[in-house]
């Protein structure tokens, strides 16, 4: 048997029986994993629960799966690791939310320094999307907090605040 497919989905309420998926995790469902009714996934709230599913039911605009279980794995590191990252030029930036996810930071501090490129600072909901893409494929539970973009001097008055 094949792994089953993974998503992210925020909002999973660990009770529910029935899972509905609608819009992009639909969408990748659907089109790029081309899953069938029958196949399994493993639903994840990204912040450490999992559960595993089946598809019952393929619409036009949303998906069904049936609950079947809860999901555990031993995938986190018991280090609680934060990247502070200065933003990069291009796709680097994406490469860095990418593998850092991957290896398991618990949390990504993406900073404006003097010589940052500052049009790259309206990216977050896109680097949100490449960390749980990251964990779909390296098979975490727990998706990174990308955090608001931060001059250094922010960072340090969050630092001595909290």
């Amino acid at each position: 048997m094949s792994q089953p497919f993974r998503i992210v989905l925020p909002a999973l309420n660990p009770e529910a029986r029935e899972i509905v998926v609608k819009d992009n995790n639909f969408r990748y469902l659907r089109d790029v994993l081309r899953c069938r009714i029958g196949d399994k996934v493993v639903v994840l709230d990204g912040k450490g629960h999992a559960v595993i599913a089946g598809v019952s039911r393929i619409g036009r605009r949303e998906l069904k799966l049936k609950k079947e279980g809860d999901y555990t794995i031993d995938s986190e590191s018991p280090l609680k690791l934060v990247l502070l990252q200065v933003i990069l030029k291009g796709d680097r930036m994406d490469l860095v939310i990418r593998k850092s996810t991957e290896l398991g930071v618990s949390g990504i501090y993406p900073l404006v320094t003097g010589r940052a490129q500052v049009r790259y600072t309206r990216r977050l909901e896109h680097w949100r999307r490449i960390a749980e893409e990251a964990v779909r494929q390296s098979g975490r539970l727990i998706l990174p907090e990308i955090h608001d973009v931060l001059s250094l001097d922010e960072l340090f008055q969050e630092i001595k605040d909290g």
